[in-house]
């Protein structure tokens, strides 16, 4: 037993050896635990850059549990709680220095399957926030995923209730060309994980079916936007966006594009300056595909009230009949445009942008 200011860690049952790390950034991210007080988290973000500290310390990480309805009388059990944003030993480290002020906190440090072993009460509430895709590494069974689940059910009270947040494998920023974030992929989750793959994600559907199968029998699914990693707006079936409200969050970091990308933003700009020159305003540059296998655009200027806040759908034939998957005719229109890698260049895994001073 350990004890940080009112925290207690309990690493009755850890084994001696962390299987999860994020490498010597924890170091500095246990420097700042200790050293930094909670108000100036933004200010060391904004210093440092460096995404690991963005992702643990930044308070946006905290609306995705916000909006739920948990009171300070629920007892609440988070699995795979880490750095304590939303554990080996130093992520637990972490996690009491951040909250060493709370009296109501214990730290249990160990691998998930021994430690479940040894709780010895139910929980009103309990949480899985990015941890239930990993199921597959720390449950030893041929079923890791449904068993994952029928264990925390049995550790629930009676009207108990389980928040499990994970990424959709067909969630929209995938089909829009960004790596599958675990395996870093293009597509890696959409067309199937490898057998021996140390993660999986799941569709929504995927995702109702088991929880059906271990008893979660009345479930409710909510949308964090842009994910549920640093969720901005949380949406559901009872309030889904308005029309144009997610247009303001359009794919548009450089650290994203493909060399099909960068060629035609610099055309178009190219095509921008020959038609203002010929006397055309009051203009946008506007993509034209042409038809046939090869794949080639013409720039053309087009009304940009006529464009800009529009909404272009999936033509519903790209689509598969159960409305699970896309077909060809969508592989046939989204290659061509993720062709090609650009190196973009980075500072601390992060994109390095130029400033105007």
């Amino acid at each position: 037993m350990q004890k940080i200011g009112s925290i207690t860690i309990d690493d009755t049952y850890y084994p001696g050896k962390d299987l999860y790390s994020d490498g010597e950034i924890e170091d500095e991210m246990l420097d700042i635990a200790k050293n930094v007080p909670v108000s100036e988290y933004n200010r060391v973000i904004a210093e440092r850059k460096s995404w690991a500290i963005l992702y643990h310390f930044s308070n946006v990480r905290e609306n995705i549990v916000q909006s739920m309805p948990i009171t300070k009388e629920d007892s609440v059990l988070e699995i795979g709680a880490g750095c304590g944003a939303i554990t080996s030993m130093k992520r637990s480290l972490i996690n009491a220095y951040r909250h060493q002020e709370a009296d109501n906190i214990t730290i249990k440090v160990g691998n998930f399957q021994e430690v479940e072993q040894h709780l010895e009460k139910k929980y009103d509430v309990i949480t899985l926030i990015g941890v239930f895709e990993y199921a597959c590494s720390y449950i030893d069974s041929e079923q890791p995923y449904a068993e994952f689940l029928e264990i925390i059910k049995k550790h629930l009270t009676k009207d108990g209730r389980l928040i499990l947040a994970i990424e959709n494998k067909f969630g929209l920023k995938y089909w829009a060309g960004c790596r599958e974030d675990h395996i870093a992929t293009f597509f890696g989750g959409i067309e199937g994980y490898a057998k021996d793959s140390y993660v999986r994600t799941f569709s929504k559907n995927e995702l109702a079916h088991m929880l059906e199968q271990a008893g979660f029998s009345e479930h409710t699914f909510y949308y964090p936007y842009p994910d549920y990693k640093l969720p901005e707006k949380i949406f559901s079936d009872e309030y889904l966006p308005h029309e144009n409200e997610l247009n303001v969050n359009q794919r548009c970091s450089s650290s994203m594009i493909s060399a099909t990308d960068q060629e035609e933003a610099i055309q178009a700009g190219i095509s921008g300056v020959h038609f203002a020159l010929d006397g055309i305003t009051g203009k946008m540059i506007a993509f034209h595909r042409t038809e046939g296998a090869d794949y080639s655009i013409n720039y053309v200027p087009e009304d940009v009230n006529l464009i800009c806040n529009q909404e272009k759908t999936v033509p519903p034939e790209w689509i598969t009949g159960n409305g699970s998957d896309i077909g060809q005719a969508f592989i046939d229109y989204a290659l061509p445009l993720i062709q090609g890698i650009v190196n973009v260049p980075e500072e601390n895994g992060l994109p390095k942008f130029a400033y105007r001073k």
